[in-house]
């Protein structure tokens, strides 16, 4: 009897250690919340640079047959994680650029994500910048405005998270006396956006923009390009060589300057990753091409799988190479 209350003793405390254990190896941050897994996939998902280059090279080359009022216009965007303490949850500041010139800026907004728990979803709501802030200062919520009736209801469909705004009260700026509709499809490389102005009055759209596809912007890698131009060449050196470094390129269209001291020609030095739908196979490739600035053709082009961290090319008078920045 004696033993059997040891036994029974030792297997209770055995017991208590392995439940202490075990609850010892809990995953970092959990909850009950079902949505936490895809709020941390949205914000990762959403941070960093996107541009539509490769929407708007597929929708100019012929056999694409996209007329060229219903083709898109190039704009780059900057996403830039805000401290979770700005709002209260995950937040990025959001800079959008025509053509990719940070001197052209088209807008500027903040996007906040909160879960819908106990439902299912995620909540993406807009804040404007109040009058006079400028996105360079260090950001408070009491330097942002909410724009009502614009929030989007995300929710997780196969692989990505979509959804639209609700009802008919968005008043985005410059919708006027109009609507503002909004689809979002958000998934790890790439994000759709559909906007369109919708009459109160009507319920119709406004405008052709119902006609334009969805804006597709794909997730940039970094990479830090640097060139050697040379009067002579590689094998001669001299005082007059031309020297230059691009930190922090993308890879969706970036276009770098250079001078040659051979002839003082310009020239484009350009990263360009490519989706080509029109091979069955290697459609998809990473591009780097030097072409004088106004010809219709390149000087030199090299290509490599996509997924390559490394692109060079020497032409003698030229030495140019393109690294990807690891994080």
């Amino acid at each position: 009897r004696v033993m059997s209350r040891i036994g029974k003793m030792m297997a209770l405390a055995f017991g208590a250690m392995c439940s202490a254990a075990f609850a010892g190896t809990a995953p970092d941050g959990l909850t009950n919340d079902r949505n936490a897994r895809y709020m941390t996939y949205a914000a990762e998902w959403l941070e960093g640079e996107f541009d539509n280059d490769l929407q708007v090279w597929f929708e100019a080359d012929p056999r694409s047959q996209t007329p060229v009022d219903v083709r898109h216009q190039r704009i780059h965007t900057v996403h830039s994680r805000l401290p979770d303490a700005v709002l209260g949850t995950p937040a990025l500041l959001v800079r959008e650029y025509q053509d990719d010139d940070r001197a052209r800026l088209l807008g500027e907004h903040v996007v906040n994500l909160r879960s819908l728990a106990p439902k299912d979803g995620i909540r993406l709501t807009y804040y404007r910048l109040r009058g006079g802030v400028r996105a360079s200062e260090e950001l408070t919520s009491s330097m942002l405005e909410e724009v009502p009736g614009c929030d989007v209801i995300l929710q997780l469909r196969g692989g990505q998270l979509e959804g639209s705004t609700q009802g008919s009260a968005c008043a985005w700026d410059g919708a006027g006396g109009n609507s503002m509709h909004e689809t979002l499809w958000l998934g790890p490389e790439v994000y759709w956006r559909h906007r369109t102005q919708v009459s109160r009055r009507t319920g119709q759209p406004v405008s052709r923009t119902e006609a334009l596809p969805p804006t597709a912007f794909y997730k940039a890698r970094k990479f830090d390009c640097s060139a050697h131009l040379f009067a002579d060449s590689y094998l001669s050196p001299s005082p007059a060589d031309k020297v230059y470094a691009f930190p922090n390129r993308h890879d969706l269209g970036d276009q770098m300057v250079l001078e040659s001291p051979r002839d003082g020609k310009r020239y484009h030095l350009q990263l360009r990753r490519q989706r080509y739908p029109y091979y069955r196979t290697g459609g998809e490739f990473l591009l780097l091409r030097l072409r004088e600035v106004g010809a219709p053709s390149s000087v030199a082009i090299v290509t490599s799988d996509s997924s390559n961290d490394n692109l060079s090319l020497n032409l003698g008078w030229a030495m140019i190479a393109c690294n990807a920045v690891k994080p």
